[in-house]
């Protein structure tokens, strides 16, 4: 091209100058192609329709068409920030993408153009996929227009159709009447200005729906026929330079939210559930954005919140071994660990947008209702037990009446730490012996069918969920009350319960999303009030068909802006009631309808039990007997009798002794405890002290772990305290709902309560057995068989078992955790307080033998088991490993104040004596001395009876020096420092 032909081509050129290949225009495009190529790169407006389809689409020599290289050309040109392609680009991607859509996916090279618009323009990677219709529109248009008499339905997307331009009339520029083309663009205005000015308008006439149909099936097959592709997209997105507003602040975001939420539906569920770069998900890959330093925070938090919409699973994903730092992290986790790292230094908006982010992954997690309790436990807290909290409450099967009194000892005793999101708040009717499933009528009240003996508790919960928020409790996904007795709350008591008015127009709300009060004939108005965001809502009837017609024809749940379903269980009293019920059925369900918009008939569900079967609980307060005999063999055995004697009292002086000693060390934080865990049914929360427990349910509903009688391990409790008084008590209740297993505790249960007092005590007293399955397989017990082997190993923990009381012909490696094979665990056998062995036992090989037959619970009465036998072995170790942690912090105590009395002992050897008790033949060497045995003594296979006053003694000296000498004596005689015990 010569200069004389003037300046403007060269210009033209000029810009092309930084191509890789300056011949990119000789590589097969006619002059018209050249020519429309060079102004849409000079930004010069480009009337489309002046070019026929087949100038569009061709191909080049290299087999690129006109798109491709504009994609390339833009790609290799310096991009500056917030820089917006031409709107004749764009109406150049709609015209080529319209004509032939497989372009879209064909290789070219390392990618395909859908992929190199991702990457490098992704401003033409949301136009191509705008193209899409929206599934509302694809809906609208198997609408024909007669049926579109007031309001058409296609009006919302006049927009987005017209820009497509599929009008009935739309003529080819190419044809022999091009002349018409100016009257079809004419026709286009008139179509959008008719549309304008009445909103109500039919557009179906002046649209041809089969052909835009027929367009946007064949672009989405191309589309969606290229998952990985559309995977490489994605990943392709979630870049920082994508979110780096530059400084042009006020520019659109590179990735539109509304676009970004229309592509994550086209993309594979297992897309959000895997690696798509270095190990990470999509998810963590945004999450990842938080550390750097040019991002827009605040439209990351919204990719982020729409990646977890689009698949909330994804959350629990962990990063790969590939991810570096990240490895086996959950995007949870980064985030918390970034918060850490940056700490009081973290800029304001990265801050509050990545708190915002920590907060909507916890509450995705707490809220997903398919998910098991422990593995969101897990999610938030990985394995740290100590800074865990509550994310439910479970007072289902309490067998105590809830009352006042009940709620100032959950207060004040269960030392419960709340989340500030519950994924569930589950509670029985508040007086257990009054509840009822059927409504009872007056005449039943008046002919004493209920009687009542204490004072009523008037809205007993209302204090219930006022000490959840005094916790910091401000949401719960799901509320599950029974309230089916003679006394249910009032409606004004639900409305506080949930969400009371603290000022005129002001509510604490509790945002519940799933409202499950179990009252008969509860108002609607009621249900508005207290749950105005719910999702699902659960209604319970009488049987009044004047309740029902009030509910289906009441405006209030037409309220609710995010009602999903309702259900409804009918309690028909009688044959007739019921059939009236019956026959309302459909009319209440089409009503119901009505009157709530979101609904359809099909979000309605009704139930009616039958009044002549037997009464239906509800499946919400089960409990099990808690003292059923089984006489299976899988079965677990455990025995139930408690009395203090004579062997334990003799006890009394040195307890107290050792209890003096810990308070004379003058820093109090440097007093010791030992840690005693008690796996068992839970203990009562009549017996909590309130300072010294903690405690975990293992049930699969979670139930609390003090609700209900808790008989056996309350007991196993007592015994400890008895002898440990001072022991800070582990409680792992074992799931014994018995609806997993035939036998008193799922192994399942008993695996994962071992693994969790295996990292949180210093002895661990399980005071049970269940015989083994032998070659059925069952990975309960296989895991934690292991977990004995790995905790006595690991010298972590001491474990007590107790010998299963079977007969003299059991054989005790037939049960756990009795039999280990390895001895991981000190096996305890019951004797009298006189030291005769059970004749249960008598051939059975056990470790040591403590009081536990004869033992008298009232008057005239005597039990036997070597369940409490174990339990005071539990709390006896519990005993001497605090004497011995009591020495050493009280030596160094007076080193550090250089104390006239102090020795200048070796703390590294105390440190390690301590240590040494902790372990399994460590504590064999104290028990043996306290049967008055050698410590290095071989156990027989009757074991010791176990003297402890015999060798400890009564009494302890009169002052400081003698006390602290005597101390010094008795720790020496139980565990000798320096020595290599056996």
């Amino acid at each position: 091209m010569s200069q004389s032909k003037g300046n403007r081509p060269l210009r033209d050129q000029d810009k092309l100058s930084h191509l890789q290949n300056k011949s990119q225009l000789d590589s097969g495009f006619d002059e018209d192609q050249k020519k429309l190529f060079l102004d849409l790169m000079a930004g010069r407006p480009v009337d489309m329709d002046g070019y026929s389809d087949e100038v569009l689409a061709a191909e080049d020599y290299e087999g690129r068409n006109l798109l491709y290289r504009i994609i390339f050309q833009l790609k290799r040109k310096k991009k500056e920030k917030n820089d917006i392609v031409s709107p004749s680009i764009l109406a150049l991607v709609d015209r080529i993408v319209t004509i032939e859509p497989e372009i879209l996916t064909q290789d070219i090279g390392n990618g395909t153009l859908l992929t190199e618009a991702a990457d490098s323009r992704p401003d033409i990677f949301f136009r191509l996929l705008d193209l899409l219709l929206p599934d509302q529109l694809r809906t609208c248009l198997d609408i024909s227009g007669n049926e579109c008499d007031q309001n058409c339905s296609l009006a919302p997307f006049r927009e987005h159709v017209l820009i497509q331009k599929y009008h009935r009339h739309r003529i080819s520029p190419s044809s022999e009447l091009d002349d018409k083309k100016v009257n079809d663009q004419d026709e286009m205005a008139k179509v959008t200005e008719i549309a304008n000015d009445n909103e109500a308008a039919c557009l179906h006439y002046e649209i041809d729906m089969d052909k835009v149909k027929k367009m946007d099936s064949r672009l989405r097959t191309v589309i969606l026929g290229s998952p990985e592709k559309l995977r490489d997209c994605l990943r392709l997105l979630i870049r920082a330079d994508n979110l780096d507003p530059g400084s042009n602040v006020t520019a659109p975001p590179v990735i539109p939210l509304q676009s970004f939420k229309r592509f994550l539906p086209l993309c594979a569920s297992t897309t959000f559930e895997s690696a798509v770069s270095e190990g990470l998900s999509p998810l963590q890959l945004a999450v990842q954005l938080f550390r750097e330093s040019k991002v827009d925070y605040t439209h990351l938090f919204l990719i982020v919140e729409s990646l977890v919409e689009i698949s909330p699973t994804s959350i629990y994903f962990s990063a790969g071994d590939n991810a570096g730092r990240d490895k086996g992290k959950t995007a949870y986790r980064m985030l918390g660990e970034l918060g850490l790292k940056t700490g009081v230094n973290e800029p304001v908006e990265r801050k509050n947008s990545r708190l915002k982010a920590v907060e909507l992954l916890k509450e995705t997690c707490i809220g997903l209702p398919q998910e098991d309790l422990d593995k969101k436990l897990k999610y938030l807290y990985s394995d740290n037990e100590e800074g865990s909290k509550r994310i439910g409450l479970n007072l289902l099967s309490e067998t105590e009446r809830i009352d006042k009194d009940y709620v100032s000892k959950v207060r004040n005793r269960s030392k419960m730490h709340f989340e500030t999101i519950l994924a569930s708040v589950r509670l029985p009717y508040w007086n257990p012996q009054h509840r009822t499933t059927f409504p009872l009528s007056i005449f039943e009240y008046q002919a004493g069918e209920i009687t009542n003996t204490l004072a009523p508790a008037v809205d007993p919960y209302v204090g219930i969920f006022d000490w959840l928020r005094s916790r910091g409790v401000g949401k719960i996904f799901t509320v599950e009350v029974d309230d089916m007795g003679t006394e249910p709350h009032s409606n004004a008591a639900i409305r506080d319960c949930l969400r009371p008015e603290v000022s005129k127009g002001s509510y604490k709300d509790l945002n519940i999303e799933v409202f499950n009060w179990k009252k008969h004939d509860i108002c609607s108005h009621t249900v508005l009030a207290a749950a105005p965001n719910a999702r699902e809502v659960y209604l319970y009837s009488s049987g009044n068909t004047a309740v029902l017609r009030g509910w289906a024809h009441s405006s209030d749940f037409g309220q609710m802006k995010n009602l999903e379903k309702i259900y409804i269980k009918i309690y028909a009293t009688n044959a007739s009631d019921l059939k009236d019920c019956e026959d309302f059925k459909d009319d209440f369900k089409c009503a119901l309808a009505r009157n709530c918009m979101r609904l359809k008939k099909d979000d309605i569900e009704i139930s009616l039990p039958d009044p002549q079967s037997s009464q239906d609980g509800g499946g919400m307060n089960e409990s099990r007997a808690e003292n059923d005999p089984i006489d299976d063999d899988d079965g677990f055995l455990v025995q139930n009798s408690l009395s203090p004697d004579d062997w334990i009292n003799g006890l009394a002086h040195f307890k107290q002794f050792v209890q003096d000693m810990a308070n004379k060390i003058t820093d109090e934080k440097k007093r010791p405890t030992v840690r005693v865990a008690i796996l068992d049914d839970g203990v009562s929360l009549r017996s909590l002290a309130g300072n010294d427990e903690t405690g975990k349910s293992f049930r699969g509903d979670k139930v609390e772990y003090w609700v209900g009688s808790c008989s056996h391990g309350t007991q196993m409790m007592q015994c400890i305290r008895k002898l440990c008084p001072m022991a800070q008590l582990y409680i792992g209740r074992l799931d014994d709902s018995r609806q997993a297993e035939y036998q008193k505790f799922t192994t399942d249960s008993c695996a994962r309560a071992l693994e969790w007092a295996g990292r949180e005590a210093d002895i661990i007293s399980m005071s049970w057995s269940f015989k083994k399955k032998g070659e059925r397989r069952d990975e309960g017990e296989d895991k934690f068989n292991g977990l004995l082997k790995t905790i006595s190993e690991g010298r972590d923990a001491v474990i007590f078992a107790s010998l299963p009381d079977k007969g003299a012909n059991a054989n005790i490696l037939e049960y756990l955790p009795v039999g280990h094979e390895k001895s991981g665990v000190i096996k305890i056998g019951s004797t009298n307080r006189f030291g005769a062995e059970a004749p249960e036992n008598i051939l059975a090989k056990r470790d040591f033998l403590l009081p536990g037959e004869e033992i008298e619970i009232s008057p005239g009465e005597k039990e036997y088991g070597s369940s409490y036998a174990t339990a005071f072995a539990a709390g006896l170790a519990a005993l001497m490993l605090y004497c011995l942690k009591v020495h050493q912090a009280l030596e160094e105590d007076y080193n550090d104040r250089k104390s006239p009395l102090a020795l200048n002992l070796s703390n590294e050897d105390l440190v390690k004596r301590v240590k040494e008790a902790r372990t399994l033949e460590g504590m064999k060497s104290i028990l043996k001395v306290l049967s008055v045995k050698s410590a290095t003594a071989q156990i027989p296979d009757k074991g010791f009876f176990l003297r402890p006053s015999v060798v400890l003694g009564k009494r302890f000296g009169d002052n400081d020096g003698q006390q602290i000498s005597k101390l010094r004596e008795i720790c020496s005689k139980i565990l000798p420092l320096g020595e290599n015990i056996a």
